[in-house]
């Protein structure tokens, strides 16, 4: 008889299994391997797939300075950003930048490829706060050439397609580059992506894009009125809470009020606890003598 055997192999900080003792770990079956980035002959076999035959010396300065000397080697995106380079200087100009800018820098150069008929739609498609398929972003930009913008940002790894069909960049990626978009050009396209949300009913996107859009107070009375019809809690508990979108005594009256179940009631306690300088517990028990059952249906739900 055949047996099946299944692994599952995780790539993530090791602080995640620190907590296991050694007999835990073989017990489970979990292994730890300190992948070590590229060594310099790894590097320059990468360099060549992009670059013919390129010179060794400058190969080298290039990684003593992006290393500093580090053990661990070059980090494989690092080592990745700067074997695509377009050429050999271009590499030398990245790795010249101070270390916290240098990931950056690189980013900026790899957009700066994409071409004119492209940008225009390509600096919209930086600005989506959620992941995205190609049909969306067309109807949120009829006017502009989605499929050629998505179509470049793929071939320079700028833009990560998912197995269900979306794309989606890294968060960092994707800030820094909306940084170095036209002001003006910016809000607009958070604005236009604010409406499109409202109409596909994702409030908390929205909601997001509109403080993206420095439309605040318009963000500020959508999530009080969301917030006040007991829908999101726990999306927008932080947006509310640090904004001083409601009082105590709306939350309580949320609750008494309701006549649906609101969504992460559990955490009303520190909602209060957050917003609450007045005390509540007056109102609270007054709802609890009102409506007796509402204590063991919320706290079970």
């Amino acid at each position: 008889m055949n047996t099946l055997v299944l692994g599952l192999a995780v790539f993530a900080q090791e602080s995640a299994f620190r907590d296991m003792s050694e007999l835990e770990r073989k017990t489970s079956g979990v292994e730890l391997l300190n992948v070590q980035g590229f060594n310099f002959e790894e590097f320059v076999q990468l360099v060549a797939y992009h670059h013919s035959k390129p010179d060794r010396n400058l190969l080298l300065s290039i990684y003593r300075r992006v290393t500093a000397g580090r053990s661990a080697g070059l980090f494989a995106k690092l080592a990745l950003l700067l074997a695509s380079s377009i050429s050999l200087e271009e590499m030398k100009e990245i790795s010249e930048q101070s270390a916290e800018a240098i990931l950056p820098y690189a980013e900026r150069q790899r957009f700066a490829r994409v071409s004119d008929g492209a940008r225009p739609a390509a600096e919209k498609l930086i600005c989506f706060a959620l992941p995205y398929s190609c049909e969306e972003a067309e109807q949120v930009f009829p006017k502009d050439n989605i499929n050629l913008a998505i179509k470049e940002l793929l071939e320079l790894g700028v833009l990560n397609p998912r197995t269900d069909g979306l794309f989606e960049m890294h968060e960092t990626v994707r800030a820094g580059l909306e940084a170095n978009i036209a002001q003006v050009s910016r809000q607009r396209t958070h604005c236009k992506l604010a409406n499109w949300y409202r109409k596909q009913n994702v409030s908390t996107a929205e909601i997001l894009h509109l403080s993206k859009a420095d439309l605040h107070k318009k963000g500020f009375k959508r999530a009080r009125n969301i917030f006040l019809k007991g829908k999101h809690w726990r999306e927008l508990e932080s947006y509310v809470i640090n904004n001083n979108l409601v009082s105590p005594e709306e939350v309580v009256n949320v609750v008494a009020e309701a006549d649906k179940p609101i969504d992460s009631i559990f955490l009303l306690p520190k909602i209060l606890r957050e917003i609450g300088k007045r005390n509540v517990a007056e109102p609270l028990f007054n709802l609890l003598r009102e409506q007796p059952e509402r204590f063991a249906n919320d706290y079970q739900g």
